[in-house]
C-alpha cells in the first residue's frame, strides 16, 4: 500500500485543507493518514472544537486515517513538532510525507534544509541568537549570509516548517517529501477567492459569523452541532482565569521546568504572572524581541496543562487512533502486531515508560480543554472516553 502521511491542526477543517489532500491523493497514494493536533495546538491555544469531531471531518474531507499527535509535541517549537510528526508517519509505514509550502520545488527545500545543519550557520546562528534575535529571524539571518536565495524561503512560515519536516526526515531515509503548493490566503492572512486561512476562519466563528464559503459542507455542520450543544468554539478566553490561577501558584523553579524556558525567563514569567490581570496584559509584559508571542503563548499553555520540557525528550512509540474508515483500517492491520495502538482509554492504560507519562498527559490536556466548554453542564466531560470515529466507506464520503 502506497501510504502518504500530512502532519496537521485542522482547526477546523477548512478547503484548503481538502485541495491539499486531493493533490495527495493525486500524486498516486493509496492511503492517507493524518497526524494531528489534539485539544491544544503549536501556536499555544486550545483547539476550537474537539479534535475526534476535527478528525471526522478530516475522513470525509479525503483522508482514511487521523492519528493524534501527542500533546507534548504538538504544542511545541517547529523541528519538534515536525519530529514527532515524522517520526509517527515513518511508524505508520507511509513513504512520503505531504505537506503544504510558498514554494513547491521540493529540490530548493531540501537545498535550504541541508544549510540549517551545517556547522558555519549554526555557529552564525548562535551568533545572531547572542544578539537578542527570535530563532526564526536568526536562522533566516544565519543562512542569508551564506545564501540568500535560500534564506528568501525562510521569511514565509510554511516553507520553514517544510525545512523542519525536510531536516527531521534525514533520519528516515525510505519517507520522501511532497511539497504541494499553498493556495490562497497566507498563514495568518485573511482569504483569497473561496479560500482562507485558518485563523481568518476561527475569528469569524468566534465572532457568530458565518464561514461557510470557506469551510468544507460536513465541517460546517460539525461546527453547527457542536455550537448548538454549548462545545465549540473553546477559546482561551473561556479559559483565562484558570490558566491564570496556575501561574499565580507557580514559583520561578516551576516555570524553569516549562519547554522553552531558559536564560533567566523564568522569573520574568514569575513577575508577570503574580499581578497581570489578563493574558494580553501578561504577554506584552514578558515578550521581547528575543522571544516570539508565539513562543510565549506555548510555554503559559504548557504551565496550565502540565506540560514540562522533560516530557519532550522521547518521542512516543504507540498511535492514538481518531478516526478511520476501511481504508485507515486496513492501514493499521499492516503495521507489527507488537506496536501499541490505542482505541480506547483502557489501552492506553497499559502502556508503560515513556509513552505511559505521554498519554496521561494528554488525558489531563483533554479535561482542562474541557473547561473551555460553552455550556457549564458540559465541562465536566472527559473526551478521553471517546472512542475512534470509524466510517464505513473508503477514500471520502460516499
Amino acid at each position: 500500500m502506497n501510504i502518504a502521511a500530512i502532519v496537521c491542526e485542522y482547526n477546523p477543517f477548512h478547503c484548503g485543507h481538502a485541495a491539499h489532500i486531493q493533490a495527495t491523493r493525486r500524486a498516486g497514494h493509496d492511503a492517507i493518514v493524518c497526524i494531528m493536533s489534539g485539544q491544544f495546538v503549536q501556536r499555544g491555544e486550545p483547539a476550537i472544537l474537539d479534535k475526534h469531531v476535527r478528525a471526522k471531518t478530516a475522513i470525509y474531507g479525503g483522508a482514511d486515517l487521523v492519528v493524534e499527535l501527542p500533546h507534548a509535541f504538538a504544542m511545541s517549537a517547529a523541528a519538534r513538532f515536525a519530529r514527532a510528526g515524522v517520526h509517527l508517519a515513518a511508524i505508520l509505514g507511509a513513504g512520503t510525507l505531504s505537506f503544504g509550502a510558498e514554494c513547491a520545488d521540493s529540490q530548493a527545500l531540501m537545498h535550504a534544509a541541508a544549510l540549517c545543519t551545517q556547522k558555519a550557520v549554526e555557529e552564525m546562528l548562535r551568533l545572531y541568537l547572542a544578539q537578542g534575535l527570535d530563532y526564526p529571524r536568526a536562522l533566516a539571518c544565519a543562512v542569508g549570509a551564506f545564501d540568500l536565495k535560500a534564506a528568501a524561503l525562510l521569511s514565509q512560515p510554511n516553507n520553514t516548517l517544510a525545512l523542519e519536516y525536510l531536516r527531521a526526515m534525514t533520519n528516515y531515509p525510505t519517507l520522501h517529501p511532497l511539497a504541494i503548493p499553498r493556495m490562497g490566503a497566507g498563514h495568518n492572512a485573511d482569504f483569497s477567492g473561496s479560500t482562507a486561512s485558518a485563523s481568518f476562519i476561527r475569528r469569524i466563528l468566534c465572532a457568530g459569523g458565518d464561514a461557510r464559503t470557506f469551510l468544507t459542507p460536513d465541517s460546517v455542520e460539525a461546527y453547527r452541532v457542536e455550537r448548538a450543544a454549548g462545545r465549540a468554539p473553546v477559546t482561551v478566553q473561556a479559559l483565562e482565569r484558570a490558566i491564570l490561577a496556575q501561574l499565580r501558584r507557580m514559583q520561578p523553579e516551576d516555570f524553569a521546568k516549562l519547554p522553552d524556558v531558559c536564560e533567566g525567563l523564568e522569573h520574568r514569567l514569575f513577575r508577570a504572572a503574580q499581578d497581570a490581570p489578563t493574558l494580553a496584559a501578561l504577554y506584552m509584559q514578558v515578550k521581547t524581541k528575543r522571544y516570539t508571542h508565539a513562543r510565549i503563548r506555548r510555554i503559559v499553555m504548557a504551565a496550565y496543562t502540565g506540560l514540562q520540557a522533560v516530557h519532550q525528550a522521547v518521542l512516543p512509540s504507540y498511535i492514538r487512533v481518531l478516526a478511520l474508515n476501511r481504508t485507515g483500517r486496513n492501514v493499521l492491520a499492516q503495521l507489527p502486531k507488537d506496536r501499541p495502538i490505542i482505541t480506547k482509554p483502557a489501552s492506553g492504560q497499559a502502556l508503560s515508560g515513556a509513552d505511559r507519562t505521554l498519554f496521561q498527559l494528554e488525558a489531563q490536556a483533554d479535561r482542562l480543554w474541557a473547561l473551555g466548554y460553552l455550556e457549564e453542564t458540559m465541562r465536566g466531560a472527559n473526551p478521553l472516553r471517546k472512542s475512534p470515529v470509524y466510517l464505513d466507506f473508503e477514500h471520502g464520503k460516499p
